[in-house]
């Protein structure tokens, strides 16, 4: 779903704190997952 109208997408900040995802505009938050996070910080647990 999309807050802000077909044309504009969300912003996403991404919480390393929290493992969460929170949108500027609409303040909607999405957990992220284990591969995001991975991806977004290099934290690959073994």
């Amino acid at each position: 779903m999309n807050c802000h109208g077909k044309s504009e997408p969300h912003i996403w900040r991404f919480s390393k704190h929290t493992k969460m995802r929170r949108c500027v505009k609409c303040k909607s938050k999405i957990p992220i997952t284990k591969e995001e996070f991975a991806l977004k910080w290099g934290l690959k647990k073994t």
